[in-house]
């Protein structure tokens, strides 16, 4: 898995969208022995996906693999996943369980990283069928949901996150302030927000007081 993942990081890094490679990693990554070779060529492909079946993905199998792991090549993952414009079903089951099992380590994590994660809760990473349907446990976490998200659906579950992911940048606001590399992904995913990518509320609507004002 340390390979796999250190050589899907190469790739982004290197900004080569090899997707016979990339597959390959990819399976590896979600514990699977089938490769996957079906990506689509957008994500807004995926953002009204009426059925998030795939029968390559084992969640047991890749969280086996994602356990052994840590958080910082957890956040890796899902940067190169990003960078490289990965998109398929395969990808959505394994964003929502990375996000599953490093939202309760939000704390712990450095600011680019924090952000990175925060990027990943939208619609088109992780589909809103995943949460109206429910069938993958690791889509919302218990620290993601309570009664009231739960009845109103996914872009409450979604404020709910982006705001844990913005409580966690609090201890990192003077660095976001004083450092452009960090600051201007902060900025982009501000915008990213704003804007309704992520189908939610505006950030000063759910987000209290507001970080950076």
């Amino acid at each position: 898995p340390v390979q796999a993942m250190s050589s899907l990081s190469a790739l982004a890094n290197l900004q080569q969208r090899d997707l016979a490679s990339a597959s390959v990693f990819a399976s590896v990554l979600c514990g699977t022995s089938e490769v996957h070779w079906h990506w689509a060529k957008s994500p807004q492909c995926l953002r009204q996906l009426r059925s998030m079946d795939c029968v390559s993905f084992e969640e047991s199998k890749c969280r086996a693999v994602m356990d052994q792991l840590d958080s910082s090549r957890c956040v890796e993952i899902l940067q190169s996943l990003s960078s490289l414009e990965l998109n398929s079903r395969l990808t959505c089951h394994m964003t929502a369980l990375l996000c599953s099992l490093l939202a309760p380590q939000l704390h712990d994590l450095r600011a680019k990283e924090v952000i990175v994660v925060a990027r990943a809760f939208s619609p088109e990473r992780i589909p809103d069928v995943f949460w109206s349907r429910g069938k993958l446990s690791g889509a919302h976490p218990s620290c993601l949901t309570d009664g009231s998200i739960d009845s109103e659906g996914p872009s409450r579950w979604r404020e709910r996150a982006l705001d844990l992911c913005f409580q966690s940048l609090r201890r990192h606001e003077h660095f976001l302030d004083t450092t452009y590399f960090a600051l201007l992904p902060f900025k982009l995913l501000c915008l990213q927000v704003n804007l309704g990518t992520f189908d939610t509320r505006k950030l000063e609507e759910f987000l209290n007081p507001m970080l950076l004002a």
